[in-house]
């Protein structure tokens, strides 16, 4: 009875942190957020996976290839805020992310730029 109710346990951890990890990775489209497109560039319909995942926001190609940028500084509790990061090719941005866990929008900003753009979750 005891060992069934611990394989219970060890049974009900590893789903919860599946579901957790499954809700850390989301599907989002790239909106232009300022409206200056000539400036900015002309919009694109663009599809991609992003996650969270302590201090490295991670964006996902179709082909399955991460790029990761480092947060320079943590998130709030509510895992909001607005934060420097480093691309990997050691270019600042700044990302202001929605409070939450899971799907949420986040606004990126390229340093030393005014254009920004949001990674808005698509509803599935």
């Amino acid at each position: 009875m005891r060992i069934s109710w611990i394989m219970a346990a060890v049974g009900l951890a590893t789903f919860a942190a599946g579901v957790q990890a499954a809700d850390n990775k989301w599907r989002v489209t790239l909106v232009l957020v300022t409206p200056d497109e000539r400036t900015c560039g002309n919009q694109q319909v663009n599809k991609f996976d992003v996650s969270i995942d302590g201090q490295i926001v991670r964006t996902y190609a179709p082909s399955g290839a991460a790029t990761e940028f480092k947060l320079l500084t943590p998130l709030n509790a509510d895992g909001s805020g607005k934060v420097k990061a480093m691309s990997p090719k050691n270019r600042e941005v700044t990302f202001d992310i929605d409070p939450g866990n899971g799907p949420r929008t986040i606004r990126m900003t390229p340093a030393n730029h005014f254009c920004v753009w949001a990674w808005v979750p698509i509803k599935s």
